[in-house]
């Protein structure tokens, strides 16, 4: 490969280090896709490397989060919220909290009557995750991976049994409309 394009990878890295090395050199270059597939390591292109990267660091990690690998993608993705899921969770009041989360899955519902499967399918997993969501506790869960013994189960399910009552229908509708989403998707 053409030595513009070459990187040295030092080979003392440990397994996570290397995928953390190689997935900041990808995101770094990712604005060039073309720079991308001229990168190469010993004549193995970077894609390839990141992709060995992740399956061996995968499945070292396997054992230590089968509990998370068992909860479902919508669940799973809660875990690491966007900011309009984080700024909702942290208001102060469930009225609040309820009020972002109800706008979030009527987002959902003006991407379904358009049959934007994808947007809805996000905006109901983002609503979802205002009220019930996991919480890693390791701060370096990202360069050390995910494991169930870090992970905390959250269900805010408000002061009251009427708050309770209502988060336990607002989630029972995300839900459905999520399978319902992903039914349209083909999933």
């Amino acid at each position: 490969p053409n030595s513009k394009h070459c990187i040295t990878i030092p080979l003392s890295l440990e397994p996570i280090s290397l995928l953390t090395f190689l997935t900041i050199i990808y995101q770094k270059n990712n604005q060039h896709p073309t720079t991308m597939d001229k990168l190469h390591y010993e004549g193995t292109p970077l894609s390839i490397l990141l992709q060995r990267a992740a399956k061996l660091k995968s499945s070292e990690t396997s054992q230590l989060r089968s509990t998370y690998d068992s909860f479902p993608p919508f669940y799973q993705n809660s875990i690491c919220p966007r900011q309009e899921v984080e700024v909702a969770r942290s208001l102060p009041h469930f009225e609040e909290r309820m009020a972002a989360a109800a706008k979030m899955k009527e987002e959902g519902n003006e991407a379904f009557g358009k049959g934007c499967w994808e947007e809805t399918l996000t905006k109901y997993e983002m609503a979802s995750a205002v009220f019930r969501y996991l919480r890693n506790g390791n701060p370096e869960w990202r360069t050390q991976g995910i494991r169930d013994n870090d992970i905390d189960q959250i269900l805010d399910r408000g002061q009251t049994p009427i708050q309770s009552r209502n988060v336990t229908a607002f989630l029972r509708i995300c839900h459905t409309n999520m399978a319902l989403a992903l039914y349209k998707l083909g999933d």
